[in-house]
């Protein structure tokens, strides 16, 4: 399912901003851009993520900024002795002068960072986490919306779906009578001594028909189809999975129900049926 959702929270000169945007995948894809120096914390990130979404493409991305005011360079004061301690041993075991300018320290890694570079993973979790948790909300609320409105689409799918196969039904009860037209029809068609609507014969021939295109069981299984759509539709549980193994389970009916009934009338309704539960297949990939 698509969504938005923003958070951001301001404390101690830095503000944290999350962003996150979903789209349609069958699986859970799960991309995170965060600063260079917090990516220890992704996986605490994908754990709340996993806990509120399982299918859909998910892009997330958090950003440590420094608040106006605030100063944007930071001194690294500990390490900047260290390199020169370091510098001026070296010098020494040389037998160099040990001539070392500040300019040359401060362009040592580590020694100047950005305000936002200089802040801890664990100080830092717990505005990420807050400001993860406000996007996460929003955007789970904007899903919610989308979510009433699928449910809507796709109950609407199955009533047509219902519809056509009442259809099927009604055919299929009048196969006897149109079997035994049809027969009587070649039979004169084919200058062959006419036989009447209570020979043996012919009433044995229309029950090999019957039988052999009977559809009893696949209607019933489509019914229960249904009726499965209709309780996972009630539920709070992520159902998008469970509603593609049923589209794919109905169109097996269905493609058996064509295959057995060599009917046009039948023929039309199964083309019918086809094109309701594609529509249906289609919405099913946008669902949770």
């Amino acid at each position: 399912m698509t969504g938005y959702g923003a958070g951001e929270v301001s404390t101690a000169g830095l503000k944290v901003t999350v962003d996150i945007n979903t789209l349609n995948r069958k699986q859970c894809e799960i991309s995170i851009a965060l600063p260079r120096e917090m990516d220890s914390l992704e996986p605490s990130i994908r754990e709340i993520l996993n806990k509120d979404i399982s299918r859909g493409r998910v892009v997330v991305k958090i950003c440590i900024r420094v608040e106006e005011g605030q100063p944007e360079v930071n001194f690294n004061e500990k390490m900047a002795v260290e390199y020169l301690a370091a510098l001026r041993a070296l010098a020494k075991k040389l037998g160099v002068s040990e001539e070392v300018q500040l300019k040359d320290i401060l362009g040592l890694p580590g020694v100047i960072e950005g305000r936002a570079g200089s802040i801890q993973t664990e100080d830092a979790w717990p505005l990420i986490s807050h400001a993860l948790r406000k996007a996460l909300d929003e955007l789970l609320s904007m899903r919610d919306c989308e979510g009433e409105n699928l449910k809507k689409d796709l109950c609407l799918r199955i009533d047509n779906l219902r519809e056509i196969l009442n259809k099927i039904e009604n055919v299929r009860k009048e196969f006897p009578e149109k079997w035994q037209e049809v027969l009587l029809k070649r039979v004169k068609q084919a200058g062959l001594d006419m036989i009447s609507k209570d020979d043996p014969r012919l009433f044995q021939e229309v029950v090999f028909y019957v039988d052999r295109s009977d559809i009893t069981e696949e209607i019933t299984r489509l019914r229960s189809h249904f009726s499965q759509f209709d309780r996972a539709v009630k539920t709070d549980k992520p159902i998008g999975r469970m509603l593609d193994f049923l589209a794919q389970e109905i169109g097996r009916e269905i493609n058996t129900i064509a295959s057995k009934a060599n009917d046009g009338e039948m023929a039309a309704l199964a083309v019918e049926f086809k094109t309701e539960l594609e529509k249906f297949r289609e919405q099913v990939q946008n669902v949770e």
